[in-house]
């Protein structure tokens, strides 16, 4: 994996506590997708492309990747 450099802040003058760059150890951030929405491809590229560096993992809310097309849930 490789690692990511913490992006410039928007409102850098809010504190916030650090992560470390990735890949971390510890203080992992997980997302959860949405229970009740379809979540697609071009979401989750927009999701990793504004908070990528923020983000470990998803979980995909109750199962539902196992009615997403074999192929949609490689990609």
């Amino acid at each position: 994996m490789k690692r990511t450099k913490q992006p410039k802040r928007s409102f850098s003058f809010l504190q916030i506590n650090e992560h470390e760059s990735k890949p971390r150890k510890r203080g992992l951030t997980e997302i959860r997708g949405p229970y009740y929405s379809l979540v697609g491809r071009r979401y989750l590229e927009d999701l990793f492309e504004t908070m990528g560096a923020y983000v470990d993992s998803l979980k995909f809310a109750g199962g539902s990747f196992t009615l997403m097309p074999q192929r949609a849930v490689q990609e």
